[in-house]
């Protein structure tokens, strides 16, 4: 038999020496091709590349960008340190555009297996979101879309809120609804631009060490209670777990009641012209009521039941 032919069988069988037999394992991996023996889904473990802090920014021309500055001084100067550590500036004018900014993020985490982190520079109320040509965006809408972020990332997202009464979205989240962050970090206090900018400083130069939010908090707080400002660092765990709690925190309960109660009394008709104590009672049932719906979908709220994104 001449080398030649040696050469054509071995092609025929599709087979090549040192590489293995096609049908195997091996042979596979060496053609890259798939099959029982090597099934094509194994291959589709995505692995993290690396988080990116991604502030967006929406204030006037005429106020202080602060967003700008942050990135400029001192996240730059973070990323000769941390030679991993990628950021990004986004400038937003309205609505519009700070939606799509949102599920332009949420493309880049499927296709680049991107891990953001989110710092937003605007103006906050108990309303939502106060952008640069005054739009207003509801924390609701904020939070249909980072709730489709979070849920790629299982209930992993940061979000980080230099404005005045940040923290005030809380009141804001579904329960009965996935989680819409795993963390945000804020202030319930009315604060300037220039101790906004300072918190952060701070914040971003322990966090990029230590990757800690509540230890960055910490030191957040160790400068700011000086001026009796503090931030918060609030999960979406803590969340949850004290809307169920009836006896962990009686003044959210009562808060809650309260406000089912005047709800009530302004949609309802049929209880238009009742007293409000009596509204009050019944909107103590109806809120019984939704705490042990909310503590039955508490592992659905927090996605223990899905799988990660990224493996």
């Amino acid at each position: 038999m001449t080398h030649e032919t040696k050469n054509s069988l071995y092609k025929n069988n599709n087979r090549a020496v040192g590489r293995g037999d096609i049908k195997t394992k091996r042979g596979k991996i060496s053609n890259q091709s798939f099959g029982v023996i090597r099934p094509k889904n194994l291959t589709k473990t995505r692995k993290l590349r690396g988080f990116e802090l991604i502030i967006i920014e929406s204030l006037n021309p005429t106020e202080k960008q602060t967003g700008t500055i942050l990135h400029e001084e001192t996240i730059k100067y973070k990323k000769f340190q941390e030679p991993n550590l990628s950021s990004t500036l986004i400038k937003v004018g309205s609505k519009i555009d700070f939606i799509s900014c949102l599920k332009q993020i949420h493309k880049r985490i499927k296709i680049e297996r991107l891990f953001p982190i989110l710092h937003l520079e605007t103006h906050g109320s108990e309303d939502g979101l106060h952008l640069a040509n005054r739009d207003l965006l509801t924390w609701e809408d904020f939070f249909d879309e980072t709730r489709s972020i979070n849920i790629l990332l299982k209930n992993s997202l940061m979000i980080n809120l230099a404005m005045c009464q940040g923290i005030s979205l809380i009141a804001k989240v579904d329960p009965m609804k996935r989680a819409p962050f795993r963390a945000i970090i804020g202030t319930l206090s009315t604060i300037s631009e220039s101790k906004l900018l300072e918190a952060f400083e701070i914040f971003y130069t322990s966090f990029f060490f230590s990757l800690s939010g509540a230890k960055s908090v910490n030191e957040v707080n160790k400068v700011l209670t000086k001026d009796g400002l503090s931030f918060i660092y609030f999960k979406s765990e803590d969340f949850i777990d004290k809307f169920i709690d009836k006896k962990r925190d009686l003044q959210f309960r009562k808060h809650l009641i309260n406000d089912m109660a005047i709800k009530e009394k302004a949609t309802n008709p049929d209880i238009k012209n009742v007293d409000f104590k009596d509204v009050l009672n019944y909107s103590e049932e109806i809120t019984e009521k939704m705490i042990n719906e909310v503590r039955n979908y508490r592992d659905k709220f927090l996605m223990k039941d899905i799988k990660r994104f990224f493996l």
